[in-house]
């Protein structure tokens, strides 16, 4: 919903975690990193070979070569003969750094099928990633250009957008919405108990009439969060339940937004498929023979793409460069100022890495979290070497 800040840089945090969900003999980790070097990944993972004589798996997306040559926290994981390793490498994002892309995608499916069809026959594993690529070739993406230039054109006018579904798709276009705002420095989704300014959308379960109902029909289960003192209250029930997407929330956003128009993205299943409906516009994509698994990932791409789209032509990303990519952890850190280093050298600017870092930290005691480190700080250095 909103990434808590530097909390995938502290190994114990994962480790925490795993002893208090009860985590011991016999328990089975599968570890997900897009990059393979995430510290609370790979704490988790070696707190697993402690506690359990399975092996964990660790699943990741760029080379063994790479990382091992690059990240002494990686290699170390890599080498360990007692931990299931596997590069799914995908080469370099559409948009560069974007891991929500090419990176979740094949880490989504590689676990979807291998936990769904575990009972089954390899061939039958082998069939259904066959019939998603089959259906995926079969599609005329087409129709998102019309979705794409609506979407964009209502944020363009300062209007807002509710994208409405239920239970059967929730997860998935969650999870889509609200990665945009760290890959594009937009709004989060705002919390009940803050004082935030309203995210550009929101998602909407209208028939769940509070916010633990909401989370449940999301979920399939009641959530599972963090009492932490040493974290305040980020991760804490309170702090989920006032992310409140029930269908008390058109209401609140109207009363929020001072009336603005909130126009409706509804994404349902059908007999037929999967129906996208905005305004005057109405699609259905046909998913027969697809499981529920392979409907997701379908979704997703979709999604994906459509985000990334609409983020283009409000300006969002130079190239295939994330310019607007918020730095709220180490790993983002580091990609801002190569970013800024690329942009420079284009300019024919030269600076250390040291320099552009110094810079980065001092812009971002002061940057709203809604404007581009990387274009601002780029944008600073260009105005000092004019005066010069």
């Amino acid at each position: 919903i909103k990434s808590i800040e530097d909390f995938e840089d502290v190994p114990a945090y994962a480790e925490r975690q795993l002893v208090e969900y009860g985590f011991g003999e016999g328990d089975l980790l599968i570890s997900c990193t897009e990059g393979g070097e995430t510290p609370f990944v790979i704490g988790a993972t070696e707190k697993a070979l402690a506690l359990s004589s399975r092996p964990p798996f660790f699943l990741y997306c760029n080379p063994d070569e790479v990382l091992c040559r690059l990240v002494e926290r990686s290699r170390r994981v890599i080498q360990n003969p007692c931990i299931e390793s596997i590069s799914l490498d995908v080469g370099p994002m559409a948009l560069s750094g974007s891991t929500r892309m090419q990176a979740s995608t094949v880490l989504m499916a590689a676990v979807g099928f291998c936990l769904l069809y575990a009972s089954e026959p390899f061939d039958k594993t082998v069939d259904g990633i066959r019939s998603l690529i089959s259906a995926w070739d079969r599609l005329d993406t087409g129709f998102l250009e019309s979705f794409v230039a609506a979407e964009s054109a209502f944020y363009r006018s300062q209007e807002f957008l509710f994208y409405e579904t239920d239970e059967q798709y929730g997860i998935s276009i969650l999870t889509d919405t609200t990665e945009r705002a760290p890959t594009f420095s937009l709004l989060p989704f705002e919390n009940i108990d803050g004082h935030q300014l309203p995210s550009w959308c929101y998602l909407l379960f209208t028939a769940s009439k509070d916010s633990s109902k909401a989370w449940e029909s999301l979920l399939r289960r009641p959530p599972r969060t963090l009492e932490w003192k040493e974290i305040g209250d980020v991760a804490s029930a309170k702090r989920l339940l006032g992310f409140d997407f029930s269908g008390k929330l058109i209401e609140r956003r109207r009363s929020q937004t001072g009336n603005a128009p909130h126009h409706h993205f509804k994404i349902h299943g059908t007999e037929r498929g999967i129906r996208f409906e905005l305004e005057n516009l109405d699609h259905t994509l046909e998913t027969d023979g697809l499981d529920h698994l392979q409907e997701h990932l379908l979704l997703k791409l979709l999604l994906n793409t459509h985000s990334t789209l609409v983020m283009g032509r409000l300006g969002r990303y130079e190239g295939n460069v994330m310019t607007w990519l918020r730095a709220s952890n180490n790993k983002l850190v580091d990609r801002s100022i190569r970013y800024i280093d690329a942009l420079l050298k284009r300019e024919g600017i030269h600076l250390s890495y040291e320099d552009i870092a110094a810079r980065c930290f001092e812009m971002m005691e002061e940057l709203p979290e809604d404007h581009s480190l990387v274009l601002t700080v780029t944008e600073s250095v260009l105005a000092e070497s004019a005066k010069e």
